[in-house]
């Protein structure tokens, strides 16, 4: 069929240049191709025109809408910008004393700002758009449709889109743009069926990011740079909440929040929005009152609760040293037992997190960019409810908008959304807004555009139900990653970690630290003829590096194991991955000490060691009894690094001043067995504290395969070899299981709270 030169306009029966989008009067919007008219019955066809008014400036955006017949009224700062009707499809724009007349669609820049406008066409019955779902089996992966001017989207094998469902039109839309860098635009083909954006049906309308597209049971999130991303349905949580009561901070009898619904959570700072929020997500400290889910208790199944959570708060729960793509990555495969590639890139680009910024690490990243790949690690598990305490903190004006339509649509396809909010111009997006004022509900009911139209007194409007999802749901929030899986990805993120920060944690801590320590006491004992000081020597500094290895090692990421811990995380799970890569390390730290000192005994001529190989085994067993103390340290110091600074001195300490060898400094040139008694023939409290330090036990295991012991007493000695390896994996053994106490039973307090 050859190109038609032009179409009849129905309303003002002007013909439509094949060149142009647009009639002149605004009525419809047309696409033509190179082939053919998509939409000449569409025309025919009377669908309400709505008149958009868009000013972009430096630091923001503002937007109004209205009836294309009526004047449409934009207060700016210092000044107001007008658009009034002039018939004939032509419009007047004044700002100030400059004044433009304009057609639609138009783009002009006027006082340093530039200026939109532009008419779309809505159906205002939302009632045909279902709950949807996008089938993950026929649409894979983000499409990006930069690659072709035009798409062609039905269930015919020609289009360039095929979606093979019955309630899918042949040739059901086309997403299209005019030129290289024009936006996009969606139009339907006049079809029963009706194509959707944002829950709207539309005959067609210009594309931003962050829309919902909705055709038959599938949807797409739009990102500003071309990519239709799959949004699989998801099965929203009914949530009941009674008596959240807490002294002078909540007082709150009954709430009940509905699957699918936007709710924004308003109020003055210190009101006690935070506070509800904690509470609705049943936070360690703020688990009162009673909650459920489903008509399920949710304190008693807390796991399953929190697995149908996505709780975003104002702590840096991310890795600031991974990447985007790495977090993801990490997350999905130990929160889920899955990859989610493909979902982690779409909730990238829905979130408009630049591609260029994907492999950068998350410190290197702007503050906005930085919430968008929280938020995105939040979203990942498909929750049920979502929890987001000021979730456009740090993004400018336009994201803003683009967050809270991807917010707006995740309502959609069924997901509870609460957020706290100090816009009352984003809560106008959500279904509905409670206002808290001195830790009380003062309203409840639909969102409202100042706070002077709240009534003085507390009002509680009624919250309509939402529609039930119309197709199957994805069962989401039951099951969590197992524990080996969650070990193995523990210990490949503590990996990429060390290779994503080589210099301080791989260099420093493997070269540096023991070549100092080697060469420091090769010179201050170079001329000393009492080997056995030096290997005590030798086994206090092996101490002091293996503790300072994993001194930081959880307080330094205290923040995002509390969260990744809270939702889904085995404690379990975790410190067997620190302890994996931590065992790695401290073994070819422990060497390279051991091999420089030898070398430097050597190069200087001093006695030689009876053994070397097994006195740097004996060196082996204390450095990972020393990393396993650094671990309870980091447990002990909570999220203050301070104190795990301060109390690493305090380790060494004991280790020194009760060892038996230096409190009776005459022993030094005696026998093992003199300087370190049997367990019964010393009960003085100094000998007993004894036993459980480093000092004593590597001492008796160095000296034995280090040094002749000229006494009667070396068969004796060599006896308690082996007592002295079991007493230091039997220390080591026991300060892991008290790491994982101490982080159990701070978990434990912080829930009771």
């Amino acid at each position: 069929m050859d190109r038609m030169s032009d179409v009849c306009c129905p309303k003002c029966h002007a013909m439509l240049p094949a060149e142009r989008s647009v009639c002149r009067c605004g009525f419809e919007i047309a696409w033509l191709s190179q082939s053919r008219p998509h939409f000449r019955n569409a025309l025919a066809q009377s669908r309400p025109i709505q008149l958009h008014l868009e000013v972009r400036w430096a630091d923001g955006v503002a937007a109004v809408s209205g009836l294309p017949d009526e004047p449409l009224k934009l207060p700016l700062i210092g000044e107001t910008l007008w658009v009034e009707p002039k018939g004939n499809g032509r419009f007047l724009v004044r700002l100030g004393n400059a004044n433009r007349e304009t057609s639609t669609p138009a783009k002009f820049t006027a006082s340093g700002a530039a200026i939109s406008l532009w008419q779309q066409a809505w159906n205002d019955d939302t009632a045909g758009a279902p709950r949807f779902a996008a089938n993950p089996a026929t649409i894979l992966s983000p499409r990006s449709l930069a690659s072709a001017p035009e798409w062609a989207i039905g269930r015919s094998a020609d289009c360039d889109m095929q979606l093979a469902d019955d309630r899918v039109a042949l040739r059901h839309a086309v997403i299209a743009r005019q030129a290289e860098d024009g936006p996009y635009w969606l139009a339907d083909h006049a079809t029963a069926e009706g194509t959707f954006v944002n829950r709207r049906r539309i005959l067609a309308c210009e594309l931003q990011g962050g829309d919902l597209i909705q055709i038959g049971p599938f949807a797409w999130i739009f990102s500003h740079d071309g990519y239709l991303v799959p949004a699989p349905l998801l099965r929203g949580a009914d949530i009941v909440a009674t008596n959240l009561v807490r002294s002078r901070r909540l007082n709150i009898p009954n709430l009940h929040l509905l699957p699918g619904q936007f709710v924004a959570i308003a109020g003055e700072s210190g009101a006690g929005k935070s506070t509800l929020l904690k509470a609705l997500a049943r936070l360690p400290g703020y688990a009162f009152g009673s909650l459920a889910i489903d008509g399920h208790d949710a304190d008693r199944y807390p796991q399953r609760y929190r697995s149908a959570l996505a709780y975003l708060s104002q702590d840096a729960f991310v890795h600031p040293e991974l990447t985007p793509r790495q977090s993801l990555r990490f997350i999905a495969e130990s929160r889920l037992g899955r990859q989610a590639t493909q979902e982690a890139e779409g909730l990238f680009r829905s979130l408009e997190v630049p591609e260029e910024r994907w492999n950068a690490k998350l410190e290197q990243l702007s503050g906005g960019e930085q919430q968008r790949v929280r938020i995105a690690c939040e979203l990942l598990a498909r929750p049920r409810l979502a929890l987001l305490d000021e979730p456009a903190r740090g993004l400018d004006r336009v994201r803003e908008i683009a967050l809270m339509r991807l917010l707006r649509g995740l309502a959609d396809r069924g997901c509870t959304v609460v957020l706290i909010t100090h816009s009352l111009e984003q809560a106008a997006l959500c279904d509905r807004m409670l206002f808290i004022e001195r830790g009380e509900i003062r309203y409840d009911g639909k969102p409202v555009a100042d706070t002077s139209e709240i009534p003085s007194k507390s009002s509680t409007q009624p919250v309509s139900k939402s529609e039930p999802p119309r197709t199957q749901a994805v069962d989401v929030g039951s099951l969590r990653a197992g524990a080996w899986a969650q070990t193995s990805v523990m210990i490949r993120r503590e990996w990429a970690l060390l290779f994503n920060g080589w210099p301080l944690r791989v260099l420093l801590p493997l070269l540096g630290i023991p070549a100092v320590f080697a060469i420091v006491l090769h010179l201050a004992l170079q001329g000393s003829d009492n080997p056995p000081l030096l290997g005590f020597f030798a086994i206090l500094s092996v101490v002091w590096m293996g503790a300072s290895l994993s001194l930081m090692s959880i307080v330094g990421e205290r923040e995002v194991f509390d969260h990744e811990q809270f939702l889904y995380l085995r404690i379990s799970s975790y410190l067997g991955g620190k302890l994996t890569v931590l065992a790695g390390m401290a073994t070819l730290q422990l060497w390279i000490f051991w091999s420089l000192l030898v070398l430097l005994r050597f190069a200087g001529g001093q006695p030689e060691l009876r053994d070397y190989l097994f006195a740097g085994l004996a060196l082996w067993l204390v450095h990972l009894a020393a990393v396993a103390h650094g671990l309870v340290l980091s447990a002990l110091a909570g999220r203050s690094k301070v104190a795990a600074n301060f109390l690493l001195p305090l380790l060494m300490i004991v280790q020194i001043l009760f060892s038996v060898v230096v409190r009776d400094p005459q022993r030094l040139r005696d026998s093992l067995h003199l300087a370190y008694p049997s367990d019964g023939s010393d009960a003085s409290l100094a000998a007993k504290v004894s036993l459980g330090t480093l000092s004593r036990h590597g001492d008796i295991l160095l000296r034995s395969f280090a040094y002749d012991d000229p006494t009667p007493y070396a068969e004796v000695f060599a006896s308690r070899r082996l007592n002295a390896a079991e007493w230091l994996l039997g220390i080591t053994l026991a300060m892991v299981i008290a790491a994982y106490l101490l982080l159990a039973i701070q978990s434990r307090l912080r829930t009771r709270g």
